[in-house]
């Protein structure tokens, strides 16, 4: 054999797998396993040209890869990032990589760790922790992209501006997705005279505004760069078989498994179930209880509004995330909430399931059946990305029940709506009215602690949309005051101390006064009440 030539073919199909690996490094991987494949050869090539001879014996030792080379040769082959929108939340944010197969860049340690031993699998503990350590200083900073006309699904990038696919790129960074494929010609399918479109209409009732409103949860679910901040509660009343969980599965579909969490309303303000979340499209609560009391909404009202987290799992060391997700929570009846505030009620959307479907083999079949068919998927993602809003429908039926979620955690509003009305006066002193809502809530076995100052803060917001205005000290009760409404306290129980209750009509005092006040008592009838 002449030198550096051979008719080998051991040798030759060696040098043959070693161009192709070679050739390989040189284009983008496609997915996770071709990206482990170039690490694998990257380090290969590293321990080739880094051994150590012995001269004497002429025996080859072969070194292991240090952790500064490990994270150079990751550095060059895998896109690492640390994502945030400010330094404060570049400080605290998570490693993350760009993931070529979904598109996204994804915070998941099994994966990263399953790269750093693709290079060198002899690191110890401490060397793995180093090589973290320098793949988070190297990485590049990025700001979290949310292009609302943006929207990562399964075979692409689905501009909404333009209206075309486009190819997945690094250069966007994403961390959520949908798994449905865009289909430019999908159209509805029909299942054995069932159609998606009809069972919708059948949900709504003849509204159309809740019929969008159903549209509407799915367009959020599909796009998380869309920050509906507001959640979605579907509620029934637990007698089953009303479409609720089968509306809920269609939603988990669409997106694909492995890119929602299931998260009850509670579970939001417990650390670890938030941070394992993390990353998902969809966060769906089944099947919260309503007895169940929900003292904090911290976190349930910051993921919705897409504001930064610090979340602190077990294990691993706090971070701040934004979550790019939409909420939906199901229930038999409505919430009950601790945070007795605007900002948390008028962020969430109540759908009913009032129709009872009967138990049929057809029925069954739209949940195990249907509503997982490709066909079917591919035209509400069609159909959603096509929709075009800004905000959620506040249907009629919504507005309904979050007053009657109001009238079952705040106090202040029960006594509005159940007591105030038997009022005949047309200006109230605060002092009387704070004195009738304490003896109205001991009466209905729900004695409050209140200070008169947060009774007068909550209640005045309630009277001013009911045609009442608020003044200080600049009204004395006077003639609009009518003496015969004391006997409600003791109508409700009131103590000795709080029946004597003296009002002065002449002294200028904290009340409320209605708008459309009547005439003012004169004559016989003033003498009748003064007396």
């Amino acid at each position: 054999m002449e030198l550096g030539k051979t008719n080998d073919p051991e040798i030759l199909e060696m040098f043959r797998k070693d161009k192709e690996r070679r050739e390989k490094m040189k284009q983008e991987p496609a997915n996770i396993e071709e990206l482990k494949e170039v690490l694998y050869t990257a380090g290969a090539e590293w321990r080739n040209s880094h051994f150590k001879e012995n001269k004497k014996t002429g025996e080859i030792e072969i070194l292991p890869i240090k952790p500064r080379a490990v994270a150079d040769i990751l550095l060059k082959y895998v896109k690492f990032a640390i994502i945030g929108r400010s330094e404060r939340e570049l400080e605290k944010a998570p490693l993350v990589f760009y993931d070529p197969g979904a598109g996204i860049y994804k915070n998941n340690e099994r994966l990263i760790k399953g790269l750093i031993y693709s290079v060198e699998r002899d690191l110890n503990i401490r060397q793995y922790k180093e090589v973290l350590n320098f793949l988070s200083v190297g990485a590049r900073t990025k700001r979290p992209t949310k292009n609302k006309n943006l929207i990562v699904v399964g075979n692409g990038v689905y501009n909404k501006h333009t209206k075309t696919l486009e190819p997945f790129s690094p250069k966007y960074a994403f961390t959520t997705k949908v798994q449905t494929n865009y289909n430019q010609e999908a159209t509805e399918p029909t299942f054995n005279g069932w159609r998606l479109s009809d069972w919708f209409k059948s949900l709504a009732q003849g509204d159309e505004h809740k019929e969008r409103l159903l549209w509407q949860a799915i367009a959020c679910t599909v796009n998380p760069n869309y920050t509906a901040e507001a959640a979605i509660f579907l509620v029934d009343e637990g007698q089953g078989r009303t479409g609720k969980s089968t509306f809920e599965r269609l939603l988990q579909n669409i997106t694909g498994e492995g890119n929602y969490s299931s998260l009850k309303i509670d579970e939001f303000e417990n650390d670890f179930k938030l941070a394992h979340a993390f990353g998902s499209t969809l966060l769906i609560g089944d099947d919260n209880h309503p007895d169940n009391y929900n003292k904090r909404s911290d976190n349930f009202k910051s993921v919705l509004t897409g504001e930064t987290i610090l979340v602190n799992p077990k294990g691993i060391a706090p971070f701040s995330a934004t979550f790019n997700c939409f909420v939906v929570q199901s229930m038999n009846g409505l919430p009950r909430f601790g945070d007795k505030s605007d900002a948390l009620l008028r962020r969430i959307r109540v759908i009913e399931f009032n129709k009872q479907y009967p138990d049929t083999p057809e029925g069954r079949k739209i949940k195990q059946e249907y509503i997982k068919d490709k066909r079917l998927l591919e035209w509400c993602l069609k159909q959603a990305l096509e929709l075009d809003f800004d905000i959620l429908e506040d249907t009629e039926e919504s507005k309904r029940n979050i007053y009657d979620i109001k009238l079952d955690n705040d106090p202040v509003v029960y006594f509005v709506e159940n007591y105030f009305g038997e009022i005949t006066s047309d200006r109230i002193p605060v002092v009387f009215l704070f004195k009738y809502f304490l003896n109205t809530m001991t009466y209905e076995n729900n004695p409050q602690t209140m200070k008169q100052n947060t009774f007068t803060r909550r209640l005045k917001p309630i009277l001013e949309a009911k045609g009442w205005t608020y003044s200080r000290n600049n009204l004395a009760p006077g003639k609009y005051w009518n003496e015969e409404d004391k006997k409600l306290l003791a109508k409700y129980g009131a103590p000795f101390e709080d029946r004597t209750l003296e009002i002065d009509v002449k002294k200028k005092v904290p009340l409320f006064e209605c708008s459309k006040k009547k005439k003012p008592l004169t004559g016989k009838k003033l003498k009748k009440q003064q007396n």
